[in-house]
Protein backbone atom coordinates (compact mmCIF):
# COMPACT_ATOMS: atom_id res chain seq x y z
CA UNK A 1 0.00 0.00 0.00
CA UNK A 2 2.85 2.41 0.72
CA UNK A 3 4.21 1.93 -2.81
CA UNK A 4 0.79 2.59 -4.36
CA UNK A 5 0.27 5.67 -2.18
CA UNK A 6 3.67 7.09 -3.15
CA UNK A 7 2.96 6.60 -6.85
CA UNK A 8 -0.47 8.19 -6.49
CA UNK A 9 0.93 11.21 -4.66
CA UNK A 10 3.69 11.85 -7.22
CA UNK A 11 1.29 11.28 -10.13
CA UNK A 12 -1.34 13.59 -8.66
CA UNK A 13 1.13 16.39 -7.96
CA UNK A 14 2.56 16.21 -11.47
CA UNK A 15 -0.89 16.01 -13.06
CA UNK A 16 -1.77 19.34 -11.45
CA UNK A 17 1.61 20.85 -12.34
CA UNK A 18 1.08 19.72 -15.92
CA UNK A 19 -2.04 21.90 -16.16
CA UNK A 20 0.03 25.07 -15.74
CA UNK A 21 2.33 26.43 -18.39
CA UNK A 22 6.03 26.44 -17.62
CA UNK A 23 5.73 24.56 -14.32
CA UNK A 24 8.54 22.13 -13.63
CA UNK A 25 7.45 18.60 -12.64
CA UNK A 26 8.23 17.19 -9.22
CA UNK A 27 11.14 14.79 -9.74
CA UNK A 28 12.69 13.42 -6.57
CA UNK A 29 16.25 12.12 -6.80
CA UNK A 30 17.38 8.69 -5.65
CA UNK A 31 19.46 10.32 -2.88
CA UNK A 32 16.52 12.54 -1.88
CA UNK A 33 13.62 10.19 -1.15
CA UNK A 34 12.56 6.56 -1.28
CA UNK A 35 9.70 7.70 -3.52
CA UNK A 36 12.36 8.92 -5.93
CA UNK A 37 13.98 5.47 -5.92
CA UNK A 38 10.60 3.83 -6.48
CA UNK A 39 9.57 5.99 -9.44
CA UNK A 40 13.01 5.78 -11.03
CA UNK A 41 13.06 1.98 -10.71
CA UNK A 42 9.61 1.60 -12.25
CA UNK A 43 10.40 3.96 -15.12
CA UNK A 44 13.83 2.54 -15.98
CA UNK A 45 13.65 -1.09 -14.88
CA UNK A 46 9.96 -1.90 -15.17
CA UNK A 47 8.47 -4.75 -13.16
CA UNK A 48 6.93 -8.13 -13.89
CA UNK A 49 5.40 -8.40 -10.41
CA UNK A 50 4.18 -6.05 -7.65
CA UNK A 51 6.95 -3.65 -6.69
CA UNK A 52 8.12 -3.60 -3.07
CA UNK A 53 10.19 -0.72 -1.70
CA UNK A 54 13.07 -2.32 0.21
CA UNK A 55 15.73 -0.06 1.71
CA UNK A 56 18.35 -2.14 -0.14
CA UNK A 57 17.06 -0.70 -3.43
CA UNK A 58 18.45 2.74 -2.46
CA UNK A 59 22.18 3.03 -3.01
CA UNK A 60 22.30 6.18 -0.84
CA UNK A 61 19.96 4.98 1.92
CA UNK A 62 22.18 6.43 4.65
CA UNK A 63 20.93 9.85 3.54
CA UNK A 64 17.26 8.79 3.65
CA UNK A 65 16.77 8.39 7.40
CA UNK A 66 13.47 9.35 8.97
CA UNK A 67 15.20 12.06 11.03
CA UNK A 68 16.13 13.97 7.86
CA UNK A 69 12.76 13.68 6.08
CA UNK A 70 11.74 17.27 6.86
CA UNK A 71 15.17 18.57 5.92
CA UNK A 72 14.98 16.83 2.53
CA UNK A 73 11.33 17.25 1.57
CA UNK A 74 9.64 20.04 3.51
CA UNK A 75 10.63 22.77 1.05
CA UNK A 76 9.15 20.73 -1.81
CA UNK A 77 5.90 20.53 0.14
CA UNK A 78 5.77 24.28 0.76
CA UNK A 79 6.61 25.08 -2.87
CA UNK A 80 3.80 22.84 -4.08
CA UNK A 81 1.27 24.17 -1.57
CA UNK A 82 1.00 20.81 0.20
CA UNK A 83 2.52 22.03 3.47
CA UNK A 84 1.81 25.37 5.19
CA UNK A 85 4.70 27.81 5.34
CA UNK A 86 4.37 28.00 9.13
CA UNK A 87 5.57 24.43 9.41
CA UNK A 88 8.72 25.24 7.45
CA UNK A 89 9.30 28.26 9.71
CA UNK A 90 8.98 26.08 12.83
CA UNK A 91 11.39 23.54 11.36
CA UNK A 92 13.96 26.24 10.52
CA UNK A 93 13.72 27.54 14.09
CA UNK A 94 14.24 23.98 15.32
CA UNK A 95 17.28 23.57 13.06
CA UNK A 96 18.72 26.80 14.47
CA UNK A 97 18.41 25.44 18.03
CA UNK A 98 20.05 22.15 17.02
CA UNK A 99 22.93 23.95 15.28
CA UNK A 100 23.43 26.26 18.28
CA UNK A 101 23.63 23.23 20.57
CA UNK A 102 26.12 21.55 18.26
CA UNK A 103 28.33 24.63 18.17
CA UNK A 104 28.27 24.66 21.98
CA UNK A 105 29.28 20.98 22.15
CA UNK A 106 32.06 21.68 19.67
CA UNK A 107 33.40 24.59 21.72
CA UNK A 108 33.41 22.75 25.08
CA UNK A 109 36.82 21.13 25.64
CA UNK A 110 36.72 18.39 28.25
CA UNK A 111 39.91 17.79 30.24
CA UNK A 112 40.48 14.42 31.96
CA UNK A 113 40.41 15.92 35.46
CA UNK A 114 37.45 18.29 34.90
CA UNK A 115 34.01 18.14 36.46
CA UNK A 116 32.49 17.52 33.03
CA UNK A 117 34.76 14.48 32.59
CA UNK A 118 33.30 13.12 35.83
CA UNK A 119 29.79 13.70 34.48
CA UNK A 120 30.66 11.76 31.31
CA UNK A 121 32.04 8.93 33.40
CA UNK A 122 28.88 8.75 35.51
CA UNK A 123 26.51 9.06 32.56
CA UNK A 124 28.23 6.99 29.88
CA UNK A 125 30.91 4.95 31.61
CA UNK A 126 33.99 6.51 30.04
CA UNK A 127 36.39 9.33 30.90
CA UNK A 128 38.53 11.11 28.29
CA UNK A 129 42.26 10.33 28.46
CA UNK A 130 43.18 13.62 26.77
CA UNK A 131 41.49 17.00 26.20
CA UNK A 132 38.80 16.66 23.55
CA UNK A 133 35.67 18.50 22.49
CA UNK A 134 32.39 17.27 23.87
CA UNK A 135 31.15 16.76 20.30
CA UNK A 136 34.07 14.40 19.63
CA UNK A 137 33.45 12.46 22.84
CA UNK A 138 29.78 11.96 22.04
CA UNK A 139 30.81 9.87 19.02
CA UNK A 140 32.05 7.16 21.37
CA UNK A 141 30.02 3.97 21.91
CA UNK A 142 27.73 4.25 24.88
CA UNK A 143 27.11 8.00 24.58
CA UNK A 144 23.55 9.13 23.90
CA UNK A 145 21.44 12.28 23.73
CA UNK A 146 18.10 11.02 22.44
CA UNK A 147 16.35 10.04 25.69
CA UNK A 148 13.63 11.86 27.57
CA UNK A 149 16.24 14.16 29.11
CA UNK A 150 19.85 14.90 28.45
CA UNK A 151 22.28 13.43 31.01
CA UNK A 152 24.49 16.46 30.44
CA UNK A 153 23.55 19.65 32.27
CA UNK A 154 24.24 22.06 29.40
CA UNK A 155 21.92 24.96 28.66
CA UNK A 156 22.03 24.53 24.88
CA UNK A 157 20.95 20.88 25.23
CA UNK A 158 18.23 21.73 27.73
CA UNK A 159 16.63 23.93 25.06
CA UNK A 160 16.11 20.91 22.78
CA UNK A 161 13.16 18.55 22.84
CA UNK A 162 13.57 14.80 22.40
CA UNK A 163 13.33 14.83 18.58
CA UNK A 164 15.86 17.64 18.34
CA UNK A 165 18.31 15.83 20.61
CA UNK A 166 17.87 12.74 18.46
CA UNK A 167 18.67 14.70 15.29
CA UNK A 168 21.70 16.27 16.95
CA UNK A 169 23.00 12.97 18.27
CA UNK A 170 22.79 11.13 14.96
CA UNK A 171 24.23 14.08 13.05
CA UNK A 172 27.27 13.92 15.35
CA UNK A 173 27.46 10.13 15.54
CA UNK A 174 27.37 9.50 11.79
CA UNK A 175 28.93 12.70 10.49
CA UNK A 176 31.85 10.98 8.73
CA UNK A 177 29.65 8.39 7.05
CA UNK A 178 27.10 10.98 5.95
CA UNK A 179 29.77 13.27 4.50
CA UNK A 180 31.24 10.39 2.51
CA UNK A 181 27.80 9.32 1.28
CA UNK A 182 26.98 12.90 0.30
CA UNK A 183 30.18 13.12 -1.77
CA UNK A 184 29.36 9.83 -3.50
CA UNK A 185 25.82 10.98 -4.23
CA UNK A 186 27.19 14.25 -5.64
CA UNK A 187 29.52 12.40 -8.01
CA UNK A 188 26.67 10.17 -9.16
CA UNK A 189 24.39 13.18 -9.62
CA UNK A 190 26.85 14.85 -11.99
CA UNK A 191 26.24 12.08 -14.51
CA UNK A 192 22.77 11.14 -13.30
CA UNK A 193 21.25 14.36 -14.59
CA UNK A 194 22.82 14.36 -18.03
CA UNK A 195 19.88 14.70 -20.41
CA UNK A 196 19.88 12.29 -23.34
CA UNK A 197 18.75 13.79 -26.67
CA UNK A 198 15.25 12.67 -27.62
CA UNK A 199 16.34 12.08 -31.21
CA UNK A 200 19.32 9.88 -30.25
CA UNK A 201 19.33 6.61 -32.24
CA UNK A 202 21.17 4.09 -30.11
CA UNK A 203 21.69 1.36 -32.69
CA UNK A 204 23.78 3.86 -34.70
CA UNK A 205 26.29 4.30 -31.86
CA UNK A 206 29.59 2.52 -32.63
CA UNK A 207 30.75 -0.13 -30.13
CA UNK A 208 27.37 -0.19 -28.36
CA UNK A 209 26.17 -3.79 -27.99
CA UNK A 210 23.07 -4.71 -29.96
CA UNK A 211 21.20 -5.86 -26.84
CA UNK A 212 21.88 -2.57 -25.06
CA UNK A 213 20.96 -0.52 -28.15
CA UNK A 214 17.63 -2.35 -28.49
CA UNK A 215 16.75 -1.77 -24.84
CA UNK A 216 17.73 1.88 -24.94
CA UNK A 217 15.82 2.49 -28.18
CA UNK A 218 12.76 0.77 -26.70
CA UNK A 219 12.73 2.39 -23.25
CA UNK A 220 14.02 5.85 -24.30
CA UNK A 221 15.48 6.90 -20.89
CA UNK A 222 15.49 10.62 -20.22
CA UNK A 223 18.83 10.83 -18.41
CA UNK A 224 22.21 9.14 -18.37
CA UNK A 225 21.58 7.78 -14.88
CA UNK A 226 18.26 6.19 -15.86
CA UNK A 227 19.89 4.56 -18.89
CA UNK A 228 22.63 3.01 -16.78
CA UNK A 229 20.12 1.23 -14.54
CA UNK A 230 18.32 -0.62 -17.34
CA UNK A 231 18.98 -4.38 -16.97
CA UNK A 232 21.40 -5.56 -19.64
CA UNK A 233 23.00 -2.11 -20.10
CA UNK A 234 26.55 -2.31 -18.76
CA UNK A 235 28.96 0.44 -17.64
CA UNK A 236 30.92 -0.24 -20.87
CA UNK A 237 27.76 0.49 -22.87
CA UNK A 238 27.32 3.79 -21.05
CA UNK A 239 30.94 4.70 -21.82
CA UNK A 240 30.16 4.16 -25.51
CA UNK A 241 27.10 6.42 -25.23
CA UNK A 242 29.09 9.12 -23.39
CA UNK A 243 31.91 9.06 -25.97
CA UNK A 244 29.39 9.29 -28.79
CA UNK A 245 27.65 12.29 -27.22
CA UNK A 246 30.98 14.05 -26.56
CA UNK A 247 32.03 13.58 -30.20
CA UNK A 248 28.66 14.82 -31.42
CA UNK A 249 28.91 17.86 -29.14
CA UNK A 250 32.41 18.60 -30.51
CA UNK A 251 31.16 18.40 -34.08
Amino acid sequence: YEEAAAQGLIAGVNAVLGLGEGKEPLVLGRAEAYAGVLVDDLVTLGTAEPYRMFTSRAEHRLLLGIDTAEQRLLRHGVRLGLVPGERLQRFEESESRVEAARQRLRSLVVKPDSELAGTLSAAFGFRPSRPASLEELLRRPGAFLDGEASPLDIEALAALDRRERRRLYYAIKYEGYIERETREAGKAAEMEGWRLPEELVYHEIPSLKREAAEKLDRQRPETFGMAGRIPGVTPADMVAVRVHLKRRETR
